[in-house]
């Protein structure tokens, strides 16, 4: 027995992962909002309207800072018109080729790997812009939509921050079966970390085969121990949120499960 629970340890050990946790002012935080393919969250002003309106968005306070990068544009292999000259016209974070139906099946992936570890330090670097304004780590959450939902999902996997909760919505897990959470050779940082993922139950894009699927590889061996997924009944890629029926389950998550700062306004729930 003593043999075997020193051969977990090593393996424990092995599975480490260096991770980076900043301390701050407690009485704030941090939500980085990435938007899906093609649609910026618009000019800041727009971004954090939602974010802190407390009618139609989220009703933070205005500790919470919020922060809205945007992809550059560039051709993506499923929108082909973008390779035409002058056509550059979707914001992407990553190139992929398949559908996401397609690429939870795929043992090659349909995304690019580069492209996506590049995206990882786009997001890393609004984290430690966060942290420079004085928000503690674990006090920032990352949300996505879509495309950058799928990034939500890869930096909860990868990145060496120590966060507060991870929101990715309709979307799906990159290189799922090309590099699936469970073989890596590590624990990832923020594995007892949060996540909430929404999926819409008509979305036609980003099927309930794609989430299914990103639910099954995510929690595979307690990969990830605090993982929620859930299906909105009849809502589709562009109206799974924001929308009346999503809205009072991912402020009610928001509330439990993180650090986030909400306004005065804000009806919190027992």
């Amino acid at each position: 027995k003593i043999a075997e629970e020193e051969v977990e340890a090593e393996e424990a050990i092995s599975r480490k992962k260096r991770q980076i946790e900043f301390s701050g002012d407690d009485r704030k935080a941090g939500l980085i909002l990435l938007h899906g393919l093609g649609v910026s969250l618009g000019p800041e002003v727009l971004c954090e309207a939602f974010a802190h309106s407390s009618f139609f968005g989220l009703g933070l306070s205005e500790n919470t800072i919020v922060r809205c990068p945007a992809a550059t544009r560039k051709p993506v292999g499923v929108l082909p018109p973008t390779f035409l000259p002058g056509q550059n016209f979707a914001r992407s974070w990553f190139d992929f080729f398949m559908m996401p139906a397609l690429s939870v099946l795929s043992s090659r992936g349909g995304e690019n790997k580069d492209d996506l570890d590049a995206a990882l330090e786009i997001v890393e670097a609004e984290i430690r812009a966060l942290v420079d304004e004085g928000v503690p780590s674990r006090n920032i959450v990352i949300a996505g939509l879509s495309q950058g939902g799928a990034l939500t999902l890869y930096t909860a996997i990868h990145t060496e921050y120590v966060l507060g909760g991870f929101v990715p919505i309709v979307t799906w897990l990159p290189l799922l079966r090309a590099e699936p959470p469970n073989s890596l050779s590590y624990w990832p940082v923020n594995r007892h970390t949060p996540i909430l993922h929404m999926n819409g139950g008509a979305d036609i894009i980003v099927p309930l085969s794609a989430g299914r699927a990103t639910e099954a590889a995510m929690t595979e061996n307690e990969v990830f121990t605090d993982y929620t997924y859930t299906e909105i009944f009849g809502t589709t890629h562009a109206s799974t949120a924001p929308n009346p029926l999503t809205m009072p389950r991912l402020k009610e998550w928001l509330q439990q499960k993180t650090n986030l700062k909400f306004g005065a306004n804000f009806l919190e729930i027992p």
